[in-house]
């Protein structure tokens, strides 16, 4: 079994985490499936697309492997689809493109993430009849998961009669957000934003010291959003309104049990971001 994940780079702690997941299912089963014994190789592609192309060539081509899994980004997943319908070995993926599984659907991939836009469509809803939010300003790294994460947020808020006023893309190796700050329009009621891995930490601690805190509510994807401090409380008082399915107060059955496994066996806190299986 071959597996893809972003051990370096940015999203190093996320393509961790995933390795991690793999791992602990493979240690309970102990490493057997069938009668057979599994082998996982693992390879890391640091988030870059031709880089996961060239490892899933690897695995294939040099180690034969027999199905390959992990891929963390939306750019990713679409550089290694064709290799892989084209060598037709069978991959599990994580990662949330919405065509890997509509439009331009590769025979041989199955995901285990739900689709880059899939929560965006009812939290676009959401945003407009709950939160009240009329008017709304973008914020996202600029990669086909933001565009279609967010081209499914705008579907549905703007049907709902709220309107997207403005669209800010960043570049993914952003260090400095304040000439992108200084953009964003005062008319927004919210400020719709994308983050994952080492940036998210950048975007919170900037958007403190540029004065944005606390005046400009934030919404959007959740899945590197400090729960704890956020689960519980409304989310205007907070500063931010997330997608997410799940939080630390709603495990219940099953999933409990396995966040606690999970946090037994990795000996720490598993945030939220273990917990859920969408992906950029």
């Amino acid at each position: 079994m071959g597996f893809i994940a972003p051990v370096s780079g940015p999203f190093a702690q996320v393509g961790k985490d995933m390795l991690d997941g793999v791992k602990l299912y493979l240690e309970e089963i102990g490493y057997r499936a069938a009668g057979r014994k599994i082998e996982l190789l693992v390879e890391d592609d640091e988030g870059i697309p031709a880089t996961t192309l060239m490892k899933g060539r690897k695995l294939v081509e040099k180690d034969g492997v027999h199905v390959v899994g992990g891929v963390y980004l939306t750019p990713c997943g679409y550089a290694l689809a064709p290799y892989i319908d084209s060598k037709q070995i069978p991959a599990v993926l994580n990662s949330g493109g919405d065509d890997l599984t509509q439009r331009q659907r590769p025979k041989w991939v199955v995901r285990t993430s739900t689709t880059s836009s899939q929560s965006m469509h009812p939290f676009g809803e959401y945003a407009y009849q709950v939160m009240k939010i009329k008017k709304v300003s973008s914020f996202c790294p600029d990669f086909a998961f933001s565009w279609e994460a967010l081209g499914g947020f705008q579907r549905v808020f703007e049907e709902n009669g709220g309107k997207i006023i403005q669209k800010i893309w960043f570049p993914m190796i952003t260090q400095d957000f304040s000439p992108y700050f200084s953009q964003i329009s005062k008319e927004a009621d919210a400020l719709y934003i994308i983050l994952g891995g080492a940036f998210t930490i950048k975007f919170f601690k900037q958007f403190q010291e540029f004065g944005l805190k606390g005046k400009m509510p934030l919404i959007g994807i959740g899945g590197d959003i400090p729960q704890r401090k956020v689960c519980g409380k409304d989310w205007r008082s907070s500063g931010v309104g997330t997608d997410l399915a799940i939080a630390p107060r709603l495990c219940t059955g099953p999933l409990d049990t396995f966040i606690e496994v999970l946090g037994f066996a990795l000996g720490e806190y598993v945030k939220v971001s273990r917990r859920t299986s969408s992906a950029p």
